[in-house]
């Protein structure tokens, strides 16, 4: 079976710089769209997050009024 994880490891390093060749000018492409969707997530969770603080503060303040 040793001899099958061989085969893989130099057909892998045989293949590997065509795959490379062939990717590298996207990889920059592709790296600026992940960047640009984390920054889209991160915005969405900041504001996610104000509309939670907004409505526990409407909360609070509703239980504070009913406490009177």
């Amino acid at each position: 079976m040793a001899w099958l994880n061989i085969l893989i490891g130099f057909g892998a390093a045989y293949i590997a710089p065509s795959v490379v060749r062939e990717t590298a000018p996207n990889a920059r492409e592709m790296a600026k769209a992940a960047i640009r969707g984390s920054f889209q997530i991160a915005e969405r969770a900041k504001w996610l997050t104000a509309e939670a603080v907004e409505q526990l503060k409407d909360l609070a303040a509703e239980v504070k009024a009913e406490r009177r």
